[in-house]
C-alpha cells in the first residue's frame, strides 16, 4: 500500500523532547513499529523529520500491519544541525547473524549458508547464518534448522558470546546486524557425517557449506559476514 505525499492533510506529532514529526504522506507510519525504532535511536541527534511517502508491507482494515520479514520504505527529509537532508530509507530494523566457529582436532572451521540472493542476481550465495532468537533463548529460522539438521542444536543466547553490531549499507537503510560467535569442539567422525549430510542436500534451494576458517574470507562477499570474521579475530 502506498501513501503520497498531501500537504494539506498532514499529521503532525511533537515529542516531548520537543522533536518534530511530520507525515505528508503515510500518516499511519507513527504506528509502524520499525519506524518508531528507528524514530527513538535517533534520539536528539534528529531534530525534526517531514515523511513525504510510505510504502508497507502490508495493511489491514486501515491500520498498518507490518508484515514479519518485510520492510518499510520511507521517502524522509531529516533535520541534522539545522541542514536538511533527503533520503529514500528502507526501515528493516535489527538481524542477527551466527558465526559457528568450530574446532576439529587441531583445524578450525566455519559453517556459510548458501541461498538465493535475488537484488545480488545469486543462486548461491553464501553469508553466515542470519535468524533470531526464540522467548526460550534458542536460534530459530530456516539456516537455525539446517544447523540442526548437521548437529548443531545448542545454539542459544546462552552458549554465544555477542560481537559488536555492524550497519549494513547506512546511506540506505538503518539495517544493524548484530553478531553472535559460536564455539563448539567436535569430533573428526561429526566432520564426516555432516559433510556428508551437506552433500545429500546439495539440491535444496539453502543449503550448508563447512570451510576451513583461513579460507572464509576468500568465499564471502558478503559485507556482513566479513565484518564477522573481523570481529571474531579470524
Amino acid at each position: 500500500r502506498t501513501f503520497m505525499p498531501d500537504p494539506s492533510n498532514a499529521v503532525c506529532v511533537t515529542t516531548k523532547d520537543g522533536r518534530e514529526l511530520k507525515c505528508e504522506g503515510g500518516q499511519g507510519v507513527v504506528e509502524c513499529s520499525l519506524f518508531r525504532k528507528w524514530w527513538e535511536k535517533a534520539g536528539d541527534k534528529v531534530a525534526s523529520v517531514r515523511v513525504v511517502h510510505v510504502e508497507y508491507g502490508t495493511m489491514a482494515r486501515g491500520s498498518v500491519q507490518h508484515a514479519k520479514g518485510m520492510p518499510v520504505l520511507v521517502w524522509m527529509v531529516v533535520q541534522f544541525d539545522g541542514m536538511p537532508c533527503e533520503r529514500m530509507v528502507v526501515l528493516r530494523g535489527d538481524v542477527h547473524l551466527v558465526l559457528p566457529i568450530l574446532t576439529v582436532g587441531s583445524d578450525t572451521y566455519v559453517v556459510l549458508v548458501t541461498a538465493p540472493a535475488v537484488p545480488a542476481a545469486n543462486a548461491r550465495y553464501m553469508e553466515f547464518p542470519m535468524g533470531g532468537w526464540d522467548p526460550s533463548g534458542h536460534f530459530i529460522g530456516t539456516a537455525a534448522q539446517k544447523l540442526r539438521e548437521i548437529g548443531l542444536s545448542k545454539i542459544t543466547t546462552a552458549t554465544t558470546t555477542p560481537a559488536p553490531f555492524v550497519h549494513n549499507s547506512p546511506a540506505a537503510t538503518d539495517e544493524t546486524t548484530h553478531i553472535h560467535l559460536y564455539r563448539a569442539t567436535l569430533t573428526k567422525e561429526w566432520l564426516t557425517a555432516a559433510e556428508n549430510k551437506i552433500k545429500k542436500d546439495a539440491s535444496h534451494l539453502i543449503t550448508l557449506r563447512i570451510v576451513p576458517a583461513a579460507e572464509a574470507w576468500r568465499e564471502l562477499t558478503d559485507t556482513k559476514s566479513l565484518a564477522a570474521l573481523a570481529r571474531a579475530g579470524l
